[in-house]
């Protein structure tokens, strides 16, 4: 778990069976409330050192396979986790789809390299990386889709932009595919942290389309809210 500097509770979901304790990697004590709904652990920051912490957990019971149990959503996001594909990414981990959603705005989805340069004409060439010759290299104009995976109802929704150095997009627009046409719901001409309401749309896929930009910018959380 990455603490960050706020050191903030660790909420997990509920774990089945009595703990019999709950300690740190380095075998630190640490106060937990196990109840029907979660799992909240509050190390004493005083306790704790590390921004990175392993939480070991002595749970009483017969041993079984451990699963991967993902973290629940701090946002509440309709899209967080869900099936997400781009146009195009510049690189996996921290850049590709997957970051888009993820609850965390420390990560971001940037899109790719264009397809219609001779990349290998630019090898060995002494460029700086935040030239204009470098960042025309990549797409200004990309899309972003998020497969909630059932029709779902969406009144708000959230966007928060990646800047890099000066970079900014200059346009947008959400849409919602409605039988087999994609249907603009949102949009406008500047990013940053962008939240709008809109009168709900129904749909099981929504889709960022950026229009243009300048830089490499990125995109930090694409959110999808019922209300």
């Amino acid at each position: 778990h990455f603490w960050g500097k706020k050191r903030e509770a660790i909420i997990l979901p509920p774990v089945k069976g009595r703990i019999r304790s709950v300690t740190s990697h380095d075998g630190k004590v640490l106060s937990y409330v196990n109840s029907d709904t979660a799992l909240i652990i509050r190390p004493d920051a005083s306790q704790v050192g590390d921004e990175i912490i392993t939480c070991v957990l002595n749970i009483e019971g017969v041993g079984r396979q451990s699963v991967s149990v993902p973290p629940p959503s701090t946002s509440g996001s309709l899209a967080y986790r869900a099936k997400v594909t781009a146009s195009s990414s510049v690189a996996q981990m921290l850049h590709d789809p997957v970051a888009a959603v993820d609850d965390n705005p420390g990560t971001h989805w940037k899109p790719g390299r264009r397809t219609d340069i001779d990349w290998h004409a630019y090898y060995g060439m002494n460029i700086n990386y935040r030239n204009r010759e470098v960042t025309s290299l990549y797409h200004d104009a990309a899309w972003l889709e998020v497969d909630l995976g059932r029709d779902v109802p969406v009144g708000r929704i959230r966007i928060m932009e990646h800047t890099f150095f000066n970079s900014t997009i200059a346009g947008f627009e959400v849409q919602a595919l409605q039988g087999t046409e994609w249907t603009p719901i949102a949009g406008g001409t500047r990013m940053g942290d962008w939240a709008q309401r809109i009168d709900p749309v129904t749909a099981r896929k929504f889709r960022l389309v950026i229009r243009g930009a300048e830089g490499m910018p990125g995109i930090r959380e694409f959110q999808l809210f019922s209300n």
